[in-house]
């Protein structure tokens, strides 16, 4: 057991035994082993071989080097930093960082490095493997590559150019800069400034703002709020349970826009060619606008020809009908109309009464009547003046190949120049135009027998 330097029997104006200073000369020459405790600093020039274990409390400051024996393991352990303003180059155990403020050429560690906090490096971090169950690192930077042969699995990757051979990660993985792989694979999110690859193969891309490329974006789902694509290009369906907004879209020759349930573009549609458009509805195509009406233009964006919303149709040039016009309401014009055949709805009427009281009404909804009778005492009544537009005019065919028949005001109208109530008869196998003149009645004429 190592001694301990005493001071008993050293006193004031006491004799000075040969002990007292032997103990002192024995243990600084190793002659005797003893434990020797510093309270204060110890400076010593020089080499100093330490054979066995030393521990200090405070600090340790070496100005030279400290060298362990050659071919054995020397531990040096601290329980605060180890500094040094040159190299540290040996196995290190400690709680707290290593630093070094100088290393001329590489930080080498023969063995294992621990950390509880960052390792951080200027250059290269090089290793043949990241070997662990989970290596997990919250921080690394790096100006320059940092490369692995398996797995490297971090919170972030954080750096103007991070090559990585293969990256799995069950959060998110995003770059301020490039990402650039031969292939992206992934099932969770993936943000980037840009995507650049031969072919860039997303699962799933869901993205809080833009999601653009240059090229062809192809994926199996585009989800999102708003998904803009500049150019979409697809050989199958684009589906989408909300809104596509789009700049322009684009279809072939005899492309469909289709609005029915069957999805095959066979029903209630449309569609087209270079010089034709087809709006195909099954039972109703309604054209609706607040205000202003409708207007069809010709290719200088001039109007040809105008709808206004409350059911006038108006044209500056020539308005050409291929079919049929049915108006519920007038139509009028201001120049020519001008039709091959004019057809206008008829009423057929018989005869009846002998009076202006009982005689058969005509209705006020078909300019044509054709009346059969059976005894010239019958007759038929015109509708009063006040409930047709002055101008609306009847044509009263007579049927009877034999019999004629009386044709009656309202009462207190009459066809001028008779006097009010009376009748006018109208021959067998002929006709009477009568037109509403004023609101006191009609005006007219009467037509010859045809033989």
């Amino acid at each position: 057991m190592a001694k301990i330097l005493s001071k008993t029997g050293i006193t004031n104006t006491g004799v000075v035994q040969a002990a007292h200073v032997s103990q002192s000369i024995d243990a600084f020459t190793g002659i005797e082993a003893y434990n020797i405790p510093l309270s204060g600093s110890l400076a010593i020039t020089g080499s100093t071989t330490i054979s066995g274990s030393t521990t200090i409390s405070g600090s340790l400051v070496v100005t030279g080097s400290i060298t362990g024996v050659p071919g054995l393991i020397n531990s040096l352990t601290a329980s605060h930093a180890i500094t040094a303003v040159t190299e540290i180059n040996k196995e290190i155990s400690s709680s707290y960082a290593e630093t070094s403020s100088m290393a001329s050429n590489n930080f080498i560690v023969v063995g294992n490095i621990s950390a509880s906090a960052n390792i951080s490096a200027s250059g290269y971090v090089s290793a043949s493997a990241f070997i662990g169950s989970n290596v997990v690192v919250t921080h690394l930077t790096a100006s320059a590559n940092i490369s692995a042969s398996g797995y490297v699995s971090a919170s972030a990757f954080i750096g103007s150019n991070v090559v990585v051979t293969q990256i799995t990660a069950s959060a998110n993985v995003s770059a301020s800069g490039f990402v650039s792989a031969s292939e992206f694979v992934t099932l969770g999110h993936i943000s980037a400034s840009e995507f650049v690859g031969a072919n860039v193969v997303v699962t799933h891309i869901t993205a809080s703002a833009n999601v653009s490329a240059s090229g062809y974006v192809s994926a199996s789902e585009f989800v999102g709020a708003n998904v803009v694509v500049t150019q979409i290009t697809s050989s199958a369906n684009i589906s989408a349970s909300g809104h596509i907004i789009a700049s322009n879209l684009f279809l072939p020759s005899n492309g469909v826009i289709s609005f029915d349930n069957s999805l095959d573009g066979s029903d209630q549609k449309i569609t087209g060619v270079d010089n034709q458009i087809v709006i195909d509805g099954d039972d109703l195509i309604v054209f609706k606008a607040d205000s202003g009406g409708y207007q069809f233009r010709d290719t200088s964006n001039v109007v040809r020809t105008f709808i206004s919303p409350i059911g006038d149709i108006t044209s500056s040039g020539n308005l050409f009908i291929g079919s049929n016009i049915t108006a519920s309401g007038a139509i009028s014009s201001s120049g020519t109309i001008t039709s091959d055949i004019y057809v206008t709805a008829t009423q057929t009427v018989a005869a009846a009464g002998s009076s202006i009281g009982d005689a058969a009404a005509i209705a006020a909804t078909e300019g044509k009547v054709f009346v059969t009778t059976d005894d010239a005492a019958k007759g038929v009544k015109l509708p009063a003046v006040s409930t047709v537009a002055i101008g609306t005019t009847f044509t009263i065919h007579n049927t009877a190949a034999s019999t004629a028949l009386e044709i009656y005001p309202t009462a207190n109208d009459k066809i001028l120049p008779l006097a009010d109530d009376a009748p006018a008869t109208l021959a067998a196998s002929t006709a009477m135009v009568v037109t509403a003149f004023s609101a006191d009645g009609y005006v007219g004429y009467f037509t010859t027998v045809i033989s």
